[in-house]
């Protein structure tokens, strides 16, 4: 058992009117610390479309072995049972897995037979088309074909590989990608929930009658005049004029949605552990984080976080994206936040695909090493890699490929992505502290317009700034010294039972608490007293009319607020809009989607010089740009420009070649030839050695300034505002 698994099955403990079970948390939080998770297996996706006999099935795990390959994850045809040849080489294929004692994931099972027929495709989602053509995928919710197709390709499995030694775990249709699947983007760029069929008109009226009764109060709750349940239509979005209050009806739409995909995997695990101990895998997808943002805020209904505290382990697909104007990096940014308190209560995180979208071309350094490397901090058990081998039917080469159609090896494609996944291997990067814990609530969005939009906002804010989501059931999980925002409920506040256990653990753990100006009251005159914290006016942010993004606003105050308070800067950089930052042991990595307008502050006053006398930099830029470096050390050093140590690193071979720094008035340039990034090493001196040339002055002015003793209050948010209408 791993020490993840094993800290989850002790510490998730419902939150009761007692926690004394909180120095049980804190105890096995201490010692599990000290443990370390070890580092993520490395390897490869073998798709069946890539297949078309088992000679080559066994050549493809020899490339897999010899890039370096640790973990294969399978994706084989459905109803593989009806096709023998398949069926025959699925078992070689991981046979040859265990000859290797390499580890196997078994996943999505929506590939071609070897004869290129699809069960999945013709029989259930595209019924009467091709095997080529893409499936519709609006035929998932409630429709009981689907489900059962789940149930026998659970079972099989089940039967068939459940207990093999090599197996780390299993996922199966709409369970590795539910957001995926249910959402389309629109021709306005948001995201619509596109499950409207027949099969989810009855599952919609078998919800309502079920958690409503009769037609009469179904009415009376909607202020409609439906004539009978069979009359009910599928609510178009939260504006359907058939419903007078077309908000709530909207959200129990999505609601019954939510409650249908947990009951799926609930039956699927409980058929997948009669026949295996090892987890069945809930997945989500890399963009979900931006599905939540730019779509209804009703989407809040599908409650992630109790689906993630459901299952037995995280799966995650994870892109870049050439295509969005940052490369992707928001919103991988944005949906490892959602997986984040999960992870960080002992959920075993599988990354099942990665790679590079948007784009066929060979994606460079900084697309192939941005998504690793912001998967690591969250400690995965698994990094593997898409775009192994083509498939058989593709006609255009795909610089993405390391492997092409006729299992020929491609370079560079195959010897820079065996590098990059042997550095994730030796890589340990931590993003530092501090995380907003977010208290959420799901439910006060049904009839709260306002408090979705404070979600739509978080989930945007989320791009720029780490969050944490904390179910209100779990606040026991949220560590000391933690920055802690209780989301507002304007219509439906949290209960005066919930926060009087709040107000005990904000004492205990001394927080610093966020609250909104117009919300909790008897919370609010405890502030800057026995407990922590400050208001912060969260309506103004969502009415300001003067900016595009109230994410972005938001993001801005709370990195303030942070600064101020603790006089330490996030993730040891400046935040803002575009940044990414990742901290190891000896380094440090920044990612700039763009090049900044501005100088960059760094401060490293908490690195120890003792122990790390070296410390390197690695800025990735896909601009290429000079971005001017302010270094803030008010701990041990100061750092002259003869010590700095400056590389470029070429894009296609990966390799560094020295560059010379250009000082600036406002820091240190830096000059690079590769368009793609560029990297910054320099040296920090112990204590004892201090070299008394002076950083730049503006630096120098930011290590000068004195704590402050009081608490600061957050930056409101302009005071221009827009009216909402009200129905």
């Amino acid at each position: 058992m791993s020490y993840k698994i094993l800290y989850m099955k002790i510490t998730h403990i419902p939150f009761k009117k007692n926690i004394r079970h909180l120095s049980l948390f804190i105890l096995l939080t201490c010692f599990l610390s000290g443990l370390g998770w070890g580092t993520p297996k490395t390897g490869y996706l073998i798709h069946f479309n890539g297949i078309r006999s088992g000679t080559q099935a066994l050549e493809l795990l020899d490339q897999a072995q010899k890039g370096g390959a640790e973990v294969i994850n399978i994706i084989p045809p459905s109803h593989i049972w009806e096709d023998p040849e398949s069926q025959a080489v699925l078992q070689a294929l991981i046979k040859g897995i265990e000859e290797k004692k390499l580890d196997f994931l078994i996943t999505r099972i929506d590939a071609n037979t070897l004869s290129g027929t699809n069960y999945l495709y013709q029989n259930i989602l595209s019924e009467g088309n091709g095997p080529e053509s893409k499936p519709d995928l609006e035929r998932i919710l409630g429709n009981p074909e689907y489900a059962q197709w789940m149930k026998e390709e659970t079972e099989f499995y089940g039967k068939e590989f459940g207990n093999n030694p090599y197996l780390l775990g299993f996922s199966v249709g709409i369970l590795q990608d539910p957001f995926q699947m249910m959402f389309t983007k629109n021709t306005q760029g948001k995201y619509v929930f596109s499950q409207r069929t027949q099969f989810a008109r009855e599952y919609w009226l078998n919800w309502l009658e079920e958690k409503l009764g009769n037609v009469e109060r179904i009415n009376r709750e909607y202020n409609s005049q439906f004539a009978g349940i069979a009359d009910i239509p599928v609510p178009a979005s939260e504006e359907d004029q058939r419903f007078y209050y077309s908000r709530r009806a909207y959200y129990d739409f999505i609601r019954s949605a939510n409650d249908w995909f947990l009951q799926q995997y609930q039956d699927n695990r409980t058929l997948w552990k009669s026949h295996s101990p090892k987890p069945l895998i809930l997945g989500i997808s890399w963009n979900t984080g931006d599905i939540l943002a730019s779509g209804s805020s009703c989407y809040t209904a599908l409650d992630l976080q109790k689906w993630l505290m459901e299952s037995d382990a995280m799966g995650m697909t994870f892109y870049t994206d050439a295509s969005q104007p940052d490369g992707g990096l928001g919103a991988l940014q944005s949906t490892l936040d959602l997986a984040g308190m999960a992870s960080e209560m002992g959920k075993p995180l599988y990354i099942l695909e990665m790679g590079h979208r948007g784009s066929s071309k060979e994606p460079g350094t900084y697309f192939r090493d941005l998504d690793t490397l912001l998967a690591l901090p969250s400690q995965p058990e698994t990094l593997i890699y898409r775009y192994f081998h083509e498939n058989v039917l593709t006609q255009n080469s795909d610089a993405r490929y390391m492997v092409n159609a006729a299992g020929r090896i491609l370079d560079p494609s195959f010897s820079v992505t065996r590098k990059a996944l042997s550095d994730a291997r030796m890589s340990k990067f931590n993003r530092n502290t501090p995380y907003l814990y977010v208290i959420s609530y799901p439910i006060s969005v049904r009839d709260d317009e306002l408090s979705g939009d404070f979600y739509n906002m978080l989930h945007s804010a989320s791009r720029n700034i780490p969050l944490r989501w904390v179910d209100y059931s779990d606040i026991a999980f949220i560590p000391s010294q933690s920055m802690v925002l209780l989301a507002p409920a304007w219509e439906k506040p949290l209960s005066d039972y919930f926060l009087a256990n709040f107000r005990i653990l904000a004492k205990r753990r001394d927080w610093q608490v966020m609250v909104d100006d117009n919300n909790y009251p008897g919370l609010r005159v405890e502030l800057g007293k026995e407990i922590k914290g400050a208001t912060i006016d969260l309506k103004g942010f969502l009415q300001d009319t003067s900016v595009a993004n109230p994410g972005a606003g938001f993001a801005s105050a709370i990195a303030d607020y942070y600064e101020s308070q603790f006089k330490t800067i996030p993730n040891k950089v400046t935040p803002e809009q575009g940044i990414t930052v990742l901290s190891g042991e000896k380094n440090i990595r920044i990612f700039f989607d763009k090049t900044p307008d501005h100088a960059i502050k760094l401060d490293i006053s908490s690195w120890d010089t003792k122990k790390v006398p070296t410390l390197n930099l690695f800025i990735q830029n896909r601009d290429g740009k000079p971005v001017p470096i302010l270094l803030v050390n008010s701990n041990s050093s100061t750092l002259k420009i003869e010590q700095v140590k400056t590389v470029s690193r070429n894009a296609k071979t990966g390799r560094f070649t020295p560059v010379t720094p250009q000082p600036t008035k406002k820091g240190l340039g830096i000059m690079v030839e590769s368009q793609l990034e560029y990297a910054l090493g320099y040296m920090a001196q112990p204590k004892g050695t201090v070299v008394k040339e002076e950083t730049p002055e503006t630096a120098k002015k930011a290590v000068q300034k004195t704590p402050a003793k009081k608490t600061v209050p957050v930056k409101k948010a302009p005071a221009k505002k827009k009216t909402k209408k009200k129905k």
